[in-house]
Formats: C-alpha cells, structure tokens, sequence
C-alpha cells in the first residue's frame, strides 16, 4: 500500500512536527480500515486505494464511524 503511505505523507506534509506523526498514522490507518472493507466487499486492491485516494470525503465519513 506504497500508494497510499505517498497520499497521506502528501496530505499531512505541512502539519506542524509535534502533531504530523501521530495524525499521519490515524489517516492511514483509517484509509487501511477502509481499504480492507472494501476488499472484503470484492474490490481490487488497486481500486480500493484509488478510491479512497480520489474520495476523501469517504475518509471523513469513515472517521465518524469510530468518533
């Protein structure tokens, strides 16, 4: 899942130090939850992480389900 530790090094790259690492890693494992449901649903690896990269309201909505 290469690309989707590149997409969230992207979108965390200008978070202060002190809180870049700790939200790095619940954005990926966030969209590495949501990537496994939606390979359990059939979808390709491929698919999942395009998706989820290509959709990030999906991430938000996915973050509420564990708020």
């Amino acid at each position: 899942m290469k690309k989707l530790e590149r997409y969230v090094k992207e979108i965390t790259k200008d978070l202060p130090e002190d809180e870049k690492e700790e939200l790095t890693e619940e954005i990926y494992g966030h969209l590495q939850d949501h990537v496994n449901e939606l390979l359990i649903k059939g979808q390709s690896e491929k698919k999942a992480i395009r998706y989820d990269i290509r959709n990030p309201m999906q991430y938000f909505l996915t973050c509420l389900r564990y708020v």
